[in-house]
């Protein structure tokens, strides 16, 4: 459900004649899907509608979780734009929702280009905002292993 919303958001934007590629498209492209874990014990749900903050503040403390951010589709199987962690298992944790997340969509950031992307912006959500620092970080990290040489 969360690719067949990304792909139709995508076409629209292509459609609209919109020349910077779509967020859409982009999770799309470097994205993967994530199955819902078990909530962690010792976990408290936190303040709705600061999922971005949540997971964030979470991945730079407890390097056992990385940030994702993308989309979650919603009990009511709705996409909306979501923040949620991961582990080894590449499971979801989402520390905003607890149980209301039935899929996710997105892509993952270390806790270094998490704190890099939060300094640059002042905000939390890096591919939430018209900066799209997300995006020049997914660049660089590719950028990065482009330019390695195998021995």
């Amino acid at each position: 459900m969360i690719q067949q919303y990304l792909q139709t958001l995508s076409e629209f934007v292509r459609s609209s004649k919109i020349k910077e590629q779509s967020i859409a498209s982009f999770i799309l492209e470097h994205g993967r899907s994530y199955e819902r874990g078990a909530w962690p014990p010792g976990w408290r749900k936190m303040r709705d509608r600061r999922c971005y903050m949540n997971a964030g503040r979470i991945a730079l403390e407890d390097h056992h979780y990385r940030y994702v951010e993308g989309y979650a589709e919603t009990k009511l199987g709705i996409p909306v734009p979501h923040a949620w962690l991961t582990d080894a298992s590449g499971k979801a944790f989402d520390p905003t929702w607890k149980n209301r997340g039935t899929s996710y969509f997105g892509i993952e950031f270390t806790a270094e280009e998490l704190a890099e992307g939060v300094c640059e912006i002042q905000k939390w959500g890096l591919l939430l905002w018209p900066e799209h620092v997300g995006v020049k970080l997914i660049e660089a990290r590719k950028g990065k292993h482009d330019n390695v040489v195998d021995g």
